[in-house]
C-alpha cells in the first residue's frame, strides 16, 4: 500500500514525522483484523495497537496521550472516502459534513447575537441592533468584541 504521506508535496511530505509513517505500515499490516471490532469506528494507531476509537475523530484527537505518540489516524473501513480537517476560521455552514461548531443564540431586549463557540473560541457571527438607543447600543458591541461584560464599567 501507498503511504498518505507520498501523495503530498515533497517539501510538506518531509516534516512527517517518521513514527507516524511507520504506524501507517503498521496499521495497514493488520487492518483485516481490525475490522471485525472497528469498522465504521475512527482509530488511532500505534505501536501496533490500537490506542484510541470512538464514532468521531476529534474525540481520537482529544483522547490524553495520543498526539504524543505520532498515531496514524484512519477511519477503519473507511479509508478511500475523503476526510478533511481545516485549520482555518469560516463562517458555519449547516451541509458540512464534518463537525462543523453549533450556532447558538442569545437575545436582550437590545441586541440579538447570534455566535459559533468552541471551548477554544468564541466566533462572534451577527450582532443586530433591536431598537436601542444609539449610545448603549455601542457601548454594548464594543463590550461584546472585546470580551468585556456590562458589570466591567
Amino acid at each position: 500500500m501507498k503511504s498518505l504521506a507520498d501523495t503530498l508535496p515533497s517539501e510538506i511530505a518531509r516534516q512527517i514525522h517518521p513514527d507516524w509513517r511507520k504506524n501507517e505500515a503498521a496499521y495497514w499490516a493488520v487492518r483485516d483484523q481490525l475490522l471485525g471490532q472497528y469498522q465504521g469506528k475512527w482509530i488511532a494507531f500505534a505501536d501496533g495497537a490500537v490506542i484510541a476509537a470512538s464514532k468521531t475523530s476529534l474525540d481520537v484527537y482529544h483522547a490524553p496521550g495520543v498526539l504524543e505518540r505520532h498515531p496514524f489516524v484512519i477511519c477503519v473501513g473507511r479509508e478511500d472516502e475523503p476526510y478533511r480537517i481545516r485549520r482555518a476560521a469560516f463562517a458555519f455552514d449547516s451541509t458540512y459534513a464534518g463537525q462543523a461548531l453549533p450556532v447558538q443564540t442569545a437575545s436582550s431586549s437590545c441586541f440579538l447575537i447570534s455566535f459559533a463557540c468552541s471551548p477554544a473560541r468564541l466566533q462572534l457571527s451577527t450582532i443586530s441592533p433591536v431598537r436601542a438607543p444609539k449610545a448603549l447600543s455601542n457601548q454594548i458591541s464594543s463590550r461584546l468584541l472585546t470580551g468585556a461584560t456590562m458589570n466591567n464599567a
